[in-house]
């Protein structure tokens, strides 16, 4: 049976619900539409709200099932003068989908956290980071197009070894989430550089087209390498047959195991702490780099393509109109106990305050040897002053003595 399911959301959240939307059409045979509340331009676009509203109202009032993104609930006013909660009480089904962690979303909505994990709206999560913070949330795979132009991979010459396209400049050490650590990856990458002589590249604000046209002429793709998690981006350059980088925690390689599928991850499961001298012996190995390119176009043909993504979507909207209820989270990852909660959740922010603390000790150290050197040319110019010696001279001076090292 055909349905008519509208998504609703007020923000871009990296193309997901377009994408979304679209591989539902392509898919299924469902009339699909995307309601956004304004026009951002960054993706494609169905219906804005801004210029639509009357059109937004039609499809609304005509659904079999609405689908919020992120912000919105049946109290939400983004899109008045639709009266989602009247909506509900006629008997139209609701799933909601987590794009982003609780705390944020919370703040965003001026709600308490609880009161946004424990909504009674059907709710499902991404398979990436969100997960841990939703319990209740049937876990879903972020829809990828790997069969779109843009997505395949292409026969062009190589400009750049290494990419890092991260969304924001944040300190890896900054926060614990929303972050690919921009500094930290950056000064790395230049260190690589200048062991092995490869050449890098940094996109940040950029166009996703521009993006990835670029992954087209690099060698291998770095992802978030700090938080423990893949994202979309990583799911791209795979789709490219690019080598990609980034750190999955152990909850993370559970969950991507569950949902895809498959027995082995595709990624290059390093941590930024290790990646440079990864990346250094990987670079002497352009076959290697060739293969594992190869290797992780193969694994999303057979475990991320549209019509396999999807069917998790149709599955869930067959459960919503059966019984809401059964809509929830799948055993095989349920972390509602305190053991799995700790396992899922706790253990690994532990493990990365302690990495952020290091990483303080670290530059401490390195300020205080500065300092020392400082310290220690600043008393030798002082005895030079008194010697009314310039130190250029004075260094001049002392190589020439029998006993100067060099």
């Amino acid at each position: 049976m055909a349905l008519r399911i509208v998504h609703f959301s007020t923000t871009r959240l990296a193309g997901g619900p377009w994408r979304l939307v679209k591989a539902t059409r392509e898919h299924s045979p469902h009339d699909v539409r995307l309601v956004d509340q304004t026009r951002w331009g960054v993706y494609p676009h169905d219906v804005v709200h801004d210029e639509q509203p009357e059109l937004a109202l039609e499809l609304a009032e005509q659904a079999d099932i609405i689908h919020f993104h992120n912000y919105l609930d049946y109290q939400s006013e983004a899109f008045r003068p639709i009266d989602f909660e009247a909506l509900r009480r006629k008997g139209k089904a609701f799933v909601r989908q987590f794009r982003s962690d609780a705390p944020l979303i919370a703040r965003r909505m001026g709600i308490p956290i609880e009161q946004l994990i424990w909504s009674p709206i059907p709710s499902i999560v991404i398979a990436q980071y969100p997960e841990r913070f939703f319990p209740q949330a049937r876990v879903v795979p972020n829809v990828v197009p790997i069969n779109d132009h843009d997505y395949l991979p292409a026969d062009e010459p190589v400009q750049h070894d290494l990419l890092f396209t991260p969304t924001r400049r944040s300190s890896a050490w900054a926060t614990r989430w929303a972050t690919k650590g921009f500094p930290e990856t950056v000064e790395m990458m230049q260190r690589v550089a200048r062991r092995s002589g490869c050449s890098m590249r940094v996109i940040n604000g950029r166009p996703l087209s521009e993006v990835l046209a670029a992954k087209n002429r690099c060698r291998l793709v770095l992802d978030d390498m700090i938080t423990g998690s893949y994202h979309v981006s990583g799911i791209e350059a795979l789709s490219k047959a690019k080598p990609v980088l980034c750190f999955l925690d152990p909850r993370i390689e559970t969950v991507l195991r569950q949902i895809s599928g498959a027995f082995q991850s595709p990624f290059i499961n390093a941590r930024l702490e290790e990646a440079e001298a990864i990346l250094v012996e990987l670079l002497r190995h352009p076959e290697a780099l060739r293969e594992l390119g190869q290797e992780g176009r193969t694994w999303v043909e057979r475990y991320w393509s549209p019509a396999s993504t999807i069917a998790h979507y149709l599955e869930v909207y067959e459960s919503l109109l059966r019984d809401p209820t059964s809509v929830r989270r799948q055993e095989s990852l349920r972390i509602d106990g305190p053991a799995r909660r700790f396992l899922a959740f706790d253990m690994h922010d532990q493990i990365y305050q302690a990495r952020a603390e290091h990483h303080r000790e670290s530059v401490s150290r390195s300020f205080r040897a500065a300092r020392a050197i400082r310290s220690s040319y600043r008393h030798f110019r002082d005895i030079l002053r008194r010697l009314r010696l310039r130190p250029q001279r004075s260094l001049a001076l002392v190589s020439t003595l029998p006993d100067a090292k060099h």
